[in-house]
């Protein structure tokens, strides 16, 4: 089975999923939330805290069957301001 993942951000606020994408692996999809998140010109990086990243299931390029399953890999952060440091 050559299956790829299926991919959607979650908008928590708006309840709804954005767009899917697939990849073959978590990495690429949760470094480019991650990176969205920093990306102040981006909805996500507006409001990093209101969305979280989710693997949606899976697409058989070999049967064209897709196979459901919801798991959350991200959550989105709290907003840091700039300058604020954490004691510890």
């Amino acid at each position: 089975m050559a299956a790829l993942n299926i991919y959607a951000v979650r908008d928590n606020t708006a309840e709804r999923f954005l767009s899917p994408w697939v990849d073959q692996s978590d990495v690429n999809p949760c470094r480019s939330f991650v990176k969205a998140q920093s990306n102040k010109e981006t909805m996500i990086g507006q409001y990093p805290q209101e969305h979280s990243l989710y693997r949606l299931g899976a697409f058989d390029d070999n049967t064209g069957e897709f196979i459901n399953c919801k798991v959350k890999l991200l959550d989105g952060k709290p907003e840091i301001e700039i300058g604020e440091q954490k004691n510890g």
